[in-house]
């Protein structure tokens, strides 16, 4: 006997999906085989499980077979013989539009032949000469645009083809291949005759789905807000009719084996190979802060020649991993095999932000507003990039890493022009001077802040000076303005509330001594 499946509730991961299917049979009382049709094209086998919940039914061999009706189209499911129907059809209109056009081209042909004058024609006045030229030269445009119009028929008409043999034969047929049509073949046994309904659950690797964010403010006075979307896309063959859809954040397993732990090794990479990681702020600033962040220490070194060394901190190499997520779509979709990437909406959130203006006026005079959102990882997020829209315009994109949750999220929403920012050498507290044995220059600069707009603002301003590993050159911070100083680092960052406005001004001044003779390199 023959039944189909129907597709019910889909875990789809981020490569592969679970397929949980239904089939209903009557059975006779005893042994009976059974042969279901509508079986993704390539199933795991491993995965299959097939059962009922009904008593006395014992599932007795389940195995996945591939050609079992060939070309027996009495088999077809109703949505492929639809599916074959409009692909006779269409090969039908496209035999009847071959076939003019080459009608078409064979007049014209024999158009081009044909003589202005018959032939024996021994005088011919200018008007009728004229009028028989005139008339073949309409004919043959007629029949010119008319052969243009029946390609570009033929052209469409072979597209549509393209597609309706992809969506029926999951493209092997393009390439001459007869389409496997796999089915499941059981053997079971029934205490007693009568309907049954069959559990059928396997794995196909012909779907992901792939997760996304739009992270949208309204105004610094509002939160965020947080929309977790999905792009899906299937290709096992079979229709997914108003399915239940989960989308799971990581990889189907037909194996459910205690993996066996082994030795775990980390290793020391070569500076040239380390992954420089840039970023005074938080990594998660998008592009537009990335210019701005001023985490590579610029070392002061001089043209010394054996004595020199750059020290360069050694990288290392981990992989981390995450725990799964999933989402439960409450709406039911319908997905056909094939078509293009599927919208899903799967979560919005509300979250509270504490917005602030940035500037690195070392990197660039420009004051970026950011919000900050604390303690991100109660959120439950996955990895993924994350438009961002401020007060209804994109403004950029980001990156969220799950990896990086545990401490605070800082999204980069633009620039404000109406902060304005200057940084500008003082010339008279500028210079250079010689020793005995030594050169010493200074460098002496001022931050100019100016707040054009209608409200106070908050803003943290970050600048940073020169630092050094060689012991014959040193580094004083001579003045910086009540800066938080790091000097491991060499950074230097302000909290300053400017009224609307107000401007203040903030000095930076710093001497670098080094042996005479030699040149600094970075300055």
């Amino acid at each position: 006997m023959v039944s189909d499946v129907q597709v019910e509730h889909v875990r789809v991961f981020r490569r592969g999906a679970e397929l949980r299917c239904t089939a209903s049979v009557t059975l006779p009382q005893g042994e009976s085989v059974v042969v279901l049709r509508n079986i993704a094209k390539n199933p795991d086998e491993e995965s299959l499980q097939v059962g009922s919940s009904q008593a006395g039914i014992t599932v007795l061999q389940a195995q996945v077979a591939r050609d079992y009706f060939k070309d027996d189209e009495s088999q077809d499911l109703p949505e492929t013989k639809a599916q074959r129907d409009r692909l006779k059809q269409a090969e039908r209109e496209l035999g009847a539009l071959s076939r003019r056009s080459e009608t078409l081209a064979a007049v014209l042909g024999k158009l081009d032949e044909c003589p202005i004058a018959p032939d024996g024609t021994t005088s011919m006045t200018a008007e009728t000469f004229d009028k028989l030229v005139g008339a073949q030269v309409r004919k043959r445009t007629e029949l010119t645009d008319e052969i243009a119009k029946v390609n570009d028929e033929v052209t469409a008409k072979k597209k549509e083809i393209k597609r309706l043999r992809t969506e029926l034969y999951g493209g092997q047929e393009e390439t001459g291949e007869q389409a496997q049509r796999p089915v499941l073949l059981l053997r079971l046994a029934s205490t007693k005759a009568g309907p049954v309904k069959l559990s059928v659950n396997y794995i196909s690797q012909g779907a992901y789905w792939n997760p996304q964010y739009e992270i949208r403010s309204e105004g610094t006075d509002t939160p965020l807000r947080l929309t977790t979307r999905a792009t899906l896309r299937q290709t096992t063959g079979v229709e997914w009719k108003n399915v239940k859809l989960s989308l799971v954040n990581g990889t189907p397993s037909a194996h459910n084996q205690l993996p066996e732990l082994t030795p775990w090794f980390i290793h020391l990479a070569s500076p040239s190979n380390a992954t420089s990681k840039m970023g005074y702020a938080e990594k998660t600033l998008p592009n537009a802060m990335a210019t701005a962040n001023y985490s590579v220490q610029r070392e002061v070194l001089y043209d010394a020649e054996e004595d020199e060394a750059v020290s360069e901190d050694a990288g290392f190499e981990v992989e981390s991993n995450q725990f799964s997520v999933s989402y439960e779509v409450a709406t039911p979709y319908t997905i056909r095999s094939g078509q293009a990437e599927t919208l899903v909406a799967l979560t919005q959130q509300q979250i509270p932000a504490e917005y602030q203006y940035i500037a690195a006026p070392n990197m660039s005079p420009e004051a970026y507003l950011v919000a900050r959102v604390k303690d991100f990882s109660q959120y439950g997020l996955i990895s993924a990039p994350a438009t961002v829209v401020f007060d209804n315009m994109q403004v950029g994109r980001t990156y969220l890493d799950a990896a990086e949750q545990e401490g605070t999220l800082t999204v980069t929403l633009g620039v404000d022009p109406r902060i304005i920012i200057k940084r500008e050498e003082v010339k008279d507290k500028t210079g250079q001077k010689f020793l005995s044995s030594t050169a010493e220059r200074t460098l002496t600069y001022d931050l100019q802040l100016k707040n054009s707009k209608r409200e106070p603002i908050k803003l943290e301003v970050r600048d940073r000076y020169p630092l050094t590993t060689n012991d014959a050159v040193h580094v004083e911070l001579l003045e910086s303005s009540r800066a938080t100083v790091d000097s491991e680092k060499g950074y230097l960052s302000w909290e300053v509330e400017l009224a609307s406005g107000e401007s203040k001004s903030l000095r930076v001044s710093y001497k670098v001594k080094y042996p005479k003779g030699k040149t600094i390199l970075g300055l």
